[in-house]
């Protein structure tokens, strides 16, 4: 037999109570970049990744801009995913 439950429809909040900031230390390219979308679908509001004393090795500022706009685009597509 079968049982039909009743649905309860919630009202998302139109704006999150809290923000939240990643403070993420520079690591390997491929698992920054899940961790850039990953969080970016969780509703992080603000990311920051600096570069720590056992980061993999230092980023000059011009590679830097280089993958900045990467990882704009990485989380740009996470937004779209997650709506």
């Amino acid at each position: 037999s079968l049982t039909v439950l009743p649905v309860q429809i919630l009202e998302t909040p139109s704006s999150p109570t809290r923000t939240v900031t990643l403070l993420q230390a520079y690591i390997a390219e491929q698992k920054l970049d899940l961790v850039l979308q990953k969080a970016t679908e969780l509703g992080a509001a603000h990311i920051v990744v600096w570069q720590a004393e056992y980061s993999p090795h230092e980023i000059s500022s011009e590679r830097m801009t280089h993958k900045y706009e990467r990882f704009v685009a990485i989380m740009r597509n996470a937004c779209e995913q997650s709506g």
